[in-house]
């Protein structure tokens, strides 16, 4: 079996097994347009265009969370406000997340408890690529400076497999070559 055959297999299978885990049909709607845009990818059908909606992204976003239980994180849900922009609330459980590790732990007296924050923000793709760049953000009420939310991204980026820094540019996932966020809804294109 070809390197790409056992990758397109361990792709199948994978998807297969993420899609039992959902019983949501908007998660499993946008599980299975990521699924088949990866698909393409590897057959090399480019050009082809999805719409994800926003309550779609949500309820794709809800599995995800329920699914993997990341450390401090109870949800995340996102407004697709047009023009490249979007704004993502998160739930974090401060208590949860040892803050020494991560390098913010003269925090630690401030952040305790579940506290939502919130960030808006600028999404640009091309060619595969990707950079995401904070406008404004919030601790609860608190203005947070740009600079603390996007050093705040890069460490959560440094985190995932395989690391990554969301204010530099980056390889897109699943193949996608671009994604055109729009009021309630984004477009993804491969």
């Amino acid at each position: 079996m070809s390197k790409k055959s056992l990758s397109l297999a361990v792709l199948v299978l994978s998807a297969v097994w993420t899609l039992a885990e959902s019983p949501d049909p908007k998660a499993l709607k946008v599980q299975q347009m990521l699924d088949e845009i990866q698909k393409e990818e590897y057959s090399q059908e480019a050009g082809t265009t999805r719409t994800v909606q926003e309550d779609e992204l949500n309820a794709y976003l809800a599995a995800l969370i329920n699914q993997n239980q990341p450390e401090g994180l109870n949800s995340a849900r996102v407004r697709l406000d047009g023009s490249r922009h979007f704004t993502t609330w998160i739930d974090v459980n401060f208590d949860d997340i040892d803050l020494e590790k991560s390098g913010a732990g003269w925090l630690s007296s401030l952040l305790t408890g579940t506290r939502t924050v919130q960030v808006e923000g600028k999404l640009e793709t091309s060619e595969g690529k990707g950079s995401y760049t904070v406008s404004e953000a919030w601790l609860g009420s608190i203005p947070i400076p740009a600079s603390l939310a996007n050093s705040a991204l890069k460490q959560v980026g440094e985190k995932q497999s395989p690391p990554f820094d969301p204010t530099e540019s980056f390889d897109l996932p699943y193949g996608i070559r671009s994604i055109e966020v729009m009021k309630g809804h984004a477009v993804l294109r491969n």
